[in-house]
């Protein structure tokens, strides 16, 4: 370089001239720059030592856990939309569930790599006045995994299937366009009963509609029950007790009469051929109609007595 005051030659850095004796003030001035980090630098530091294998085209650990993983590697928000999304379809088939998790072992790494690069790009911004070492020490802890978020992932999995197969039961579609309700079988709307020993509950079971079977040797019973929500359809119980029972030319249809069952009024009407007697009973409680029928063959005596029982245990109660 030249001396700015004599114009002789020098050394670059010098300061001062060997010929005028000048300070030399623009190697003084000058402003030492960092060492550049490359962006692969600051991924293996948030990453850690797995770096190498989200170069892969398919990650296992997400195959085989799905939203569990992306809570391990701290993506909170893929993996809570994951486990609602696995929840929701495991109610339609658990084969759903299988292809999902397919596509996240196919997809996850180059997410991954893009939520890395966001977060690194977000730190650099957050921490520009530390140095080189300094953030990539903050990478290397942000990126590191949380084996107590994926315990806590588990947890509340388990405290959702736990709250979908018990408060409401869980809607899944039939072959036939019906809707299939893992229910409880003591409640409902609120209606509160108890299913006979024995008795097996329908295929297509669901939030307003029973049908409970018993069938061994000679004995085969049947009860119903449903609800339908008061649209100011029926101007009376005896208009929906019409209006649902079932009859042909040849059975016998009795009055609606009162019975009072567990402090209840309800109305009953018997529907009846040489084969078999279909009872009904109605009543409305609050703003819903309640029905519940069964069919007694031949006079059945283990029938008669279990429906008795199953009519006593009816009561309603308030939600």
């Amino acid at each position: 370089m030249k001396c700015p005051n004599c114009k002789a030659q020098i050394e670059d850095n010098s300061k001062f001239c060997d010929f005028c004796g000048k300070e030399i003030t623009e190697n003084k001035n000058k402003v030492v720059k960092k060492d550049k980090i490359t962006e692969e630098e600051y991924q293996k530091f948030y990453i850690g030592d797995n770096y190498y294998k989200f170069k892969n085209k398919f990650n296992l650990f997400a195959f085989l856990f799905g939203g569990i993983y992306a809570f391990y590697r701290k993506q909170y928000i893929l993996g809570t939309i994951f486990i609602i999304i696995e929840l929701i379809t495991s109610i339609f088939t658990p084969f759903i569930i299988l292809f999902l998790h397919l596509i996240l072992g196919l997809a996850y790494n180059n997410q991954y790599i893009s939520h890395v690069n966001k977060r690194i790009s977000n730190i650099k911004i957050k921490y520009n006045s530390k140095s080189k070492e300094e953030i990539l020490s903050i990478c290397s802890k942000e990126g590191n995994p949380s084996m107590l978020s994926a315990v806590a992932a588990v947890v509340l999995i388990l405290i959702a299937i736990v709250i979908i197969l018990n408060v409401g039961g869980t809607s899944i579609k039939g072959s036939k366009g019906k809707t299939i309700v893992k229910v409880s079988d003591n409640k409902i709307g609120q209606m509160i009963y108890e299913v006979p020993e024995g008795f097996k509950s329908g295929n297509y079971n669901t939030d307003n509609y029973r049908a409970y079977t018993y069938n061994e040797n000679t004995n085969y019973c049947r009860i119903k029950i449903e609800t339908r929500k008061d649209n100011n359809k029926y101007l009376s119980t005896e208009a929906f007790l019409s209006d649902i029972l079932f009859s042909t030319q040849t059975d016998t249809v009795t009055q609606p009469e009162n019975v009072t069952i567990n402090k209840e009024l309800w109305k009953r009407v018997n529907v009846s051929n040489s084969k078999k007697t279909v009872t009904y009973y109605a009543i409305k409680y609050n703003d819903t109609y309640y029905m519940v029928l069964y069919e007694l063959y031949n006079n059945n005596e283990f029938c008669n007595n279990e429906y008795n029982t199953f009519m006593n245990s009816l009561n309603f109660r308030e939600q």
